[in-house]
């Protein structure tokens, strides 16, 4: 693990994008497919590259956290506007844990909410 005063650059890869719509009749036939054979599947797995001063730049395999592990086009690009601001430090994890900190429970906000935030995040200065 790494400080932030540490991290030089955040990147993902492999993050499963999808329009809306197509988001959406991806999570249904899921969702079909769990109530017909009862198997259902964690979220896809993405790649994280952290870039720091000493270790130079290391991968981990990480399991999306929004539902269905699919992303919409504006949440993607928002994220990753979002990390790139907190490896530069115009915005800190003070900021994200704050809110978390703030919510009176632990769920993951509604995609409307969670746009609203990664917009505030990537808008604000420190």
């Amino acid at each position: 693990s790494w400080g932030w005063d540490e991290v030089r650059g955040l990147d993902v890869r492999d993050v499963a994008v999808r329009s809306a719509g197509r988001r959406l009749a991806s999570m249904a036939f899921d969702s079909v497919v769990v109530l017909i054979t009862g198997d259902g599947e964690q979220p896809p797995l993405f790649t994280v590259l952290v870039e720091t001063e000493g270790d130079g730049t290391v991968e981990a395999s990480v399991l999306a956290a929004v539902t269905g592990g699919i992303h919409t086009p504006d949440e993607y690009d928002l994220s990753r506007t979002l990390l790139a601001r907190l490896a530069d430090g115009t915005t800190t994890v003070g900021e994200l844990l704050r809110w978390r900190r703030d919510e009176p429970e632990d769920v993951a906000p509604a995609k409307d909410q969670r746009l609203a935030l990664l917009r505030e995040w990537t808008a604000a200065t420190v």
